[in-house]
């Protein structure tokens, strides 16, 4: 009974991932690193 495909959810850590290499500032507990700008 999922409500969306597993890919999703692998999306999301995926593009977590990808800010924690861009940024290299990931704290546990942070949902979202903070934006370069």
């Amino acid at each position: 009974m999922q409500t969306k495909p597993d890919f999703i959810d692998r999306d999301d850590a995926v593009t977590a991932l990808r800010a924690f290499i861009a940024t290299g500032s990931f704290r546990p507990g942070d949902r979202l690193p903070p934006e370069r700008e």
